[in-house]
């Protein structure tokens, strides 16, 4: 389950290993909130990623674990391993190859401004 508004993932009933459970949804959170992704156009799955390293999954990604998640997934690597989850809400992220922002409306993800860099010095 899931909240409404920002898909966060609540504590499901009956669980017995909570520190799982707890530091999933924080990982979860951690991502979410200080959304840097690394790209948005790399298809094939890395093979030595950093931890926190965090893609938006293409239509035609590869590897063992992207080639599973569906296209618009954030793939995660946490803990040694890959995970994904769909956009949800206004989610909005920082893309480092692109330089440049951009916020999920619901079917894909828009541009909202390239890097304040380029702003620097206009007023």
């Amino acid at each position: 389950m899931t909240t409404p508004i920002n898909g966060w993932d609540t504590w499901p009933a009956g669980i017995t290993q909570a520190n799982q459970v707890v530091n999933d949804f924080l990982s979860s959170i951690d991502t979410k909130l200080a959304l840097r992704l690394v790209s948005m156009t790399t298809d094939a799955q890395p093979g030595s990623p950093a931890e926190g390293d965090a893609y938006i999954i293409t239509g035609s990604a590869t590897g063992a674990a992207w080639a599973t998640y569906d296209e618009f997934d954030i793939a995660v690597y946490i803990g040694a391993a890959w995970t994904a989850f769909p956009p949800t809400g206004a989610l909005t992220g920082y893309v480092v190859d692109q330089d440049k922002w951009v916020a999920w409306d619901g079917s894909a993800y828009q541009d909202l401004i390239q890097s304040v860099s380029q702003y620097s010095g206009q007023r």
